[in-house]
């Protein structure tokens, strides 16, 4: 049993987690359910209320944290942290942010309580190695594939064989946004962030199907992508930045997305879609929000019952 006190509430359960669930139905790691539990960051409001926090894998840097916490919130111009000791974390500094308690100022040293720009979790299916691939997905890939000609993460060789082999295509074209129903683009935040890539639900549905939304990926990267574990930071000179363990997705410790090696007729990723991607690990894995951290990890773990066969689609 492992607790730990955060303002004055104390999350509890038998595998750390802050919330209640089966230790024997942790199937996708355990340390993901314990992540609130370690985390060593905290970041606390005017009413010393938990409002996000993150565990310091060593190399987030001050600046790291600071871009993040403006991607996440409409913070003023200017702004910094202040530990509850009073000792200011300045801006632009390369060093990892230091573990600890903090609160967000303004200039004139008033403590912000500032309301995220989203909490909105965008679900997705992990890729499922027993499903059949449509036309439209055949034809992804081998776009794609050509123009990529290796995973962007870790660097393979990107592989397939013929199906009536027998063998397992190792290498997908991971899609950055999830498919979704082309009526999502009446949801403002969707239509906000692809108004410069579409001006209609078909047309929307034909930038979720084309070369710019996706990328070549292994499939244990794949999976991880897909999950959140890690994502680019675009800003960050295209970094992956793992806000969990990821060695057994086998992402590089201190990589960056690759560049394409092929054809490059086709365009590459976009940098739009990436950065709603590394949005979505930022809210799933900073902001303190223990309900819709709870929701993601069911719909997670859920998800691969279903690929696993563990699970009916019904459920």
């Amino acid at each position: 049993m492992t607790s730990r006190v955060e303002g004055d509430k104390v999350w509890q359960c038998k595998s750390g987690s802050p919330f209640e669930t089966d230790d024997e139905d942790c199937e996708v790691d355990p340390e993901l359910d314990d992540y609130y539990s370690r985390r060593n960051i905290l970041i606390f409001d005017e009413h010393d209320s938990l409002i996000a926090g993150l565990v310091q894998r060593g190399a987030f840097t001050v600046s790291n944290v600071y871009r993040w916490m403006d991607i996440l919130y409409p913070l003023p111009e200017i702004w910094f942290f202040r530990s509850k000791v009073g000792e200011m974390i300045y801006r632009d500094q390369q060093k990892p942010f230091p573990l600890g308690s903090y609160q967000i100022v303004d200039q004139g040293s008033r403590i912000l309580s500032p309301i995220p720009k989203s909490t909105h979790h965008i679900y997705r299916c992990f890729v499922n190695n027993h499903r059949r691939f449509t036309d439209l997905d055949d034809k992804l890939f081998r776009r794609v594939q050509r123009r990529d000609g290796r995973c962007l993460i870790t660097g393979k060789e990107s592989s397939t064989f013929p199906e009536q082999t027998g063998q397992f295509q190792s290498s997908f074209a991971v899609r950055i946004f999830p498919l979704v129903s082309p009526i999502e683009w009446n949801t403002p935040s969707t239509r906000e962030l692809f108004k410069e890539l579409a001006d209609s639900p078909e047309s929307f549905a034909e930038v979720l199907q084309s070369p710019i939304n996706a990328f070549i990926c292994n499939y244990t990267s794949s999976q991880g992508f897909n999950g959140h574990w890690f994502s680019i930071d675009v800003d960050g000179d295209h970094r992956v930045v793992q806000f969990v363990d990821c060695k057994q997705w086998r992402i590089p410790r201190d990589g960056r997305l690759l560049a394409s090696q092929g054809d490059n007729s086709e365009p590459g990723p976009s940098d739009l879609m990436l950065q709603a991607h590394f949005h979505q690990a930022l809210i799933l894995w900073i902001l303190h929000n223990p309900v819709g951290h709870k929701d993601f990890r069911t719909a997670t773990r859920l998800a691969l019952q279903i690929q696993n066969r563990k699970a009916s689609l019904h459920e």
